[in-house]
């Protein structure tokens, strides 16, 4: 699958309707598309069909997700020029189907550094295997470590949307042991129910997304 199809000129359609909407002030949280106004995905579609990033704009429909949890978790400044930055950052012809399991890799990574050792031992292991995973996906012996290890972690549940989302939009291909492991980080990361701290993560979330898209060339 290649960006745009190709077409340089698709790209620039896009940009163009984006930069317009976003002009009007027309890009909004809480509608996908209504009365020419909306949000990420309304404001390129003029649906609410994620579905069809791949046939109209050549992108999988994954980045369709991942764009829309991003861009309703911005603060407002941010989640209003957030779509126009994303499309002029992806290059005709790319294959963003590339940057997935970087961009997972990141993103667990990240998680990784935030958790104390001696307080997340259990999840810590099962963050390092689902790396492993990603790092070498053929390897079967990680499924019988994962599995003696999922045994002995235990889920702490607090506050469950931060990184949830993302991973929703990563599952759909992947072995269910990294599905697993994918929701237990969601379930025991404690980034504190802090308003600000959440921004700050959607935001650098946001910035990775934008330099790995545009860093994917072929």
């Amino acid at each position: 699958m290649k960006a745009f199809h190709g077409d340089l000129a698709l790209k620039q359609k896009y940009i163009d309707q984006i930069k317009s909407h976003m002009d009007a002030d027309e890009i909004i949280k809480g509608k996908y598309w209504e009365d020419g106004k909306g949000g990420s995905i309304g404001c390129v579609l003029h649906s609410s069909y994620h579905e069809d990033y791949e046939d109209l704009i050549g992108l999988p429909v994954w980045f369709a997700y991942l764009q829309d949890e991003i861009f309703k978790r911005l603060p407002n400044i941010e989640s209003k020029e957030f779509t126009l930055r994303l499309f002029k950052a992806i290059n005709v012809d790319s294959d963003l189907e590339k940057i997935r399991t970087h961009f997972l890799i990141f993103l667990l990574e990240y998680i990784l550094k935030k958790l104390q050792e001696e307080k997340f031992y259990g999840l810590k292991k099962t963050i390092d295997l689902a790396i492993d995973f990603f790092k070498n996906p053929n390897n079967a012996n990680l499924s019988n470590r994962y599995n003696r290890c999922y045994k002995n972690v235990n889920f702490l549940r607090r506050y469950l949307d931060v990184v949830r989302t993302i991973f929703w939009a990563f599952t759909d291909i992947y072995n269910p042991i990294v599905r697993n492991a994918a929701r237990e980080v969601c379930d025991s990361c404690n980034y504190n129910n802090d308003d600000s701290v959440t921004e700050r993560f959607w935001v650098m979330i946001s910035e990775k997304l934008i330099e790995l898209v545009r860093n994917q060339t072929d």
